[in-house]
């Protein structure tokens, strides 16, 4: 099938036929108006991976092909040909990881890999990933952490129990810390978060957008290892009559 001059294959033809399996797993999720599926292509011509991108929630991991970089295509659908080229990540070596796809502004979406292991991201876990140009301060309560723009930090505050908690957000500006909204989180026992934040409009409000991960254990769970092929061994040959 072709649309908008790429060739997309059917997703039956793309499910499990990496040639190489790496070390690499990856969640994919999405935020806002980014497509609902992805194309994966791989720098060592491994087959393309077709994924869902859902929206708001993470998805199960898949092990990616041992290709040091992957390009992302958004798939047209049939009313629009859509985003086409999102750009390119470089895998790290190892780990699982979050594939998040969002829409900050009118521009293409933007792509970012989180870590995403027990280690990294516990259960109970929350993480703050800053979109925007601005350092922001995140309290949970009266604990607070700092993000400088374009990156992310897990809060140090991990609880495995059901939780009411105070949220406050700050903005650096003009040397000073700017209150910029309060809201009260409610946050499920034994899931994981991660709250991004964006700035559609420079100097606009300061968007927040909580990303809930409902199974953890599932997720957490160590994905089944590919069978190999199985190979017939030939009978062996008539033996000469004595």
């Amino acid at each position: 099938m072709s649309l908008g001059g790429r060739v997309w294959f059917p997703l039956a033809l793309l499910a499990g036929t990496a040639s190489v399996l790496g070390n690499v797993e990856i969640h994919v999720c999405k935020l806002g108006d980014a497509p609902d599926l992805i194309e994966l292509h791989f720098a060592d011509k491994s087959p393309p991976l077709r994924l869902e991108a859902a929206n708001g929630f993470i998805m199960k991991a898949h092990v990616i092909p041992e290709s040091p970089v992957v390009n992302i295509y958004g798939v047209p659908t049939e009313a629009s040909s859509g985003p086409d080229d999102l750009g390119k990540i470089t895998l790290p070596r190892t780990g699982r990881h979050i594939l998040l796809i969002t829409q900050t502004d009118s521009a293409k979406p933007l792509i970012k890999l989180l870590p995403f292991d027990r280690n990294l991201h516990p259960p109970g876990g929350m993480r703050f990933l800053n979109l925007t140009s601005l350092k922001i301060r995140c309290y949970l309560n009266a604990d607070s952490v700092e993000i400088p723009a374009g990156e992310h930090r897990l809060h140090q505050n991990v609880a495995l129990s059901r939780r009411i908690v105070n949220h406050r957000l700050q903005s650096w500006q003009k040397k000073e810390w700017k209150t910029e909204n309060a809201t009260t989180l409610i946050l499920g026992a034994n899931h994981r978060f991660l709250l991004v934040f964006s700035q559609p409009k420079p100097g606009g409000e300061i968007l927040s957008k909580l990303i809930t991960d409902f199974a953890p254990e599932e997720n957490l769970a160590p994905l089944a290892n590919p069978v190999p092929p199985v190979t017939a061994t030939p009978p062996p040959a008539d033996q000469p009559a004595k």
